[in-house]
């Protein structure tokens, strides 16, 4: 998780000084679901961009609105209240979507930059279920590969606007992480935040240092981002041809058996043996 970095509110007048979160790491879980909620009603067009700033902004402040303040409203009387509130909404309460594009065409895009699960617990069909570990952390292997290949087709089902079978895999995308059997009542926008999670998590896992066992491990550089020919057999070989290179070895046993094996344990191994074909290279 990053650094923590709070914004800071200066209420002069009472002497008070504020801190709100200016990164999804520093949210309580309520608050990450309720934002996580709203940040969804925008993307379906429920609510406007500048709603969502201001529902969070009042969300992370403990800002409430006085019965007195929305009476004035609806007669056009809290004109600077409003203008104020807009200005710091704006912001600090920003930095939870993309902004592109012209005043014309301008868009957001939902920026959930977290390794840290969203709803490490939900409830399906009376039973409360969990989910992953941060990171992925206790995930085998199998559960991995499983719920990336799924992830891959409800992604190409999108593209090809094949909706019906989307919802499908997104609902066995969410019962293979919560090991449940029907998760078709549980809200969309969770199973959505989950999947967005799980992306955001593969990207880390590409790109950053990751701590295994105490250990600051550089897993990322089995991931080159070149296109050099043995970089694109690799690529295409993908998770499963790892498995088979992992169960060559012994160490975790066979295929079935180093399936079933952690996740950060495989790819651990996977980059020691990294290090010691380096070594031997040299």
């Amino acid at each position: 998780m990053q650094e923590l970095n709070m914004h800071v509110i200066e209420i002069f007048e009472k002497g008070k000084v504020l801190e709100i979160p200016a990164h999804w790491d520093e949210c309580s879980i309520e608050q990450l679901n309720s934002m996580l909620k709203y940040a969804f009603q925008v993307s379906v067009g429920k609510l406007s961009y500048g709603e969502f700033r201001l529902q969070v902004f009042c969300l992370l402040t403990g800002f409430q609105v006085a019965p007195k303040y929305q009476y004035h409203n609806r007669l056009g009387l809290s004109d600077a209240i409003n203008e104020n509130l807009y200005k710091l909404s704006a912001e600090l309460c920003s930095w939870c979507f993309l902004e592109s594009g012209s005043k014309q065409d301008f868009k957001v895009q939902l920026n959930y930059t977290s390794i840290r699960n969203p709803f490490p617990c939900i409830e399906i069909s009376g039973k409360h279920c969990t989910g992953p570990d941060d990171l992925l952390g206790n995930l085998t292997f199998a559960e991995f590969r499983n719920g990336l290949s799924i992830m891959q087709d409800y992604f190409q089902c999108i593209q090809n606007e094949e909706i019906a079978e989307a919802e499908g895999l997104l609902n066995t995308f969410i019962s293979l992480l919560y090991k449940s059997e029907d998760c078709t009542k549980v809200e969309l926008y969770i199973k959505q935040a989950i999947l967005i999670w799980f992306c955001y998590c593969i990207h880390f896992i590409q790109s950053e240092p990751i701590v295994i066992d105490g250990n600051e491990l550089d897993i990322f550089l089995l991931f080159p981002k070149n296109d050099s020919p043995s970089n694109q057999t690799k690529q295409s070989l993908g998770w499963s041809g790892l498995l088979f290179e992992v169960a060559e070895s012994g160490i975790f046993g066979n295929v079935e058996a180093a399936d079933q094996t952690n996740l950060f344990q495989i790819l651990a191994f996977l980059y020691k043996k990294y290090l010691d074909n380096k070594k031997l290279k040299k």
